[in-house]
């Protein structure tokens, strides 16, 4: 990729100035490009959202060590191999809870009406009601679930355990895995 330089319309925008835009606001593309295309965030082809959790800060995490993205439903094997060599990715851990991988059933008749614009979820358009509310949700809403989380189940440890079903032995392969220490076994 080319090098990217500052917005001629944003030149200062960085990636915590996005949360401040309205869901109906749009960003410079050029600010956009600039900010998704260096860390946290990597570019991997077919990878959707994938970003260095270590690289943002993190106490005990290295950077370049655990990596979260979105769908990797598209992974090309160029993005395999990009994940490989350029990442030195080792293992892929799905952390979503039983169901939130499993898509509902699709009618695909719905689909075929007005190329499909009628079935993409008009609650979901911008300008539906509650839409603007739903896109706003802040990084206060994440540290109510943290806080919700601590008060039900007493910590992350527990809620990784009893909901997600990841087992203690692998709560704590993955917190040394995280300070960086080496492993007797594999996880």
């Amino acid at each position: 990729m080319g090098s990217i330089t500052a917005s001629p319309v944003a030149p200062d925008l960085e990636l915590a100035d996005f949360i401040d835009f309205e869901i109906d606001q749009s960003i410079p593309q050029d600010a956009l490009t600039r900010v998704l295309s260096r860390p946290p965030f990597r570019i991997v082809e077919g990878v959707f959202n994938i970003r260095d959790l270590g690289h943002i800060g993190h106490p005990g995490i290295q950077p370049g060590l655990v990596y979260r993205s979105g769908l990797l439903a598209n992974l090309t094997e160029v993005g395999k191999s990009q994940l490989v060599s350029e990442l030195s990715l080792g293992a892929v851990f799905d952390l979503r809870v039983t169901g939130k991988g499993t898509p509902p059933p699709v009618n695909l008749s719905d689909f075929t009406a007005n190329d499909g614009n009628d079935a993409h979820g008009p609650e979901r358009a911008p300008g539906a009601a509650g839409f603007k509310q739903f896109a706003a949700i802040k990084a206060s809403y994440m540290m109510a679930f943290l806080e919700a989380v601590q008060v039900k189940y007493g910590g992350m440890e527990t809620f990784v355990v009893d909901v997600i079903g990841m087992s203690k032995a692998d709560v704590e392969a993955v917190r040394a895995v995280l300070r960086g220490e080496s492993l007797s076994g594999d996880l």
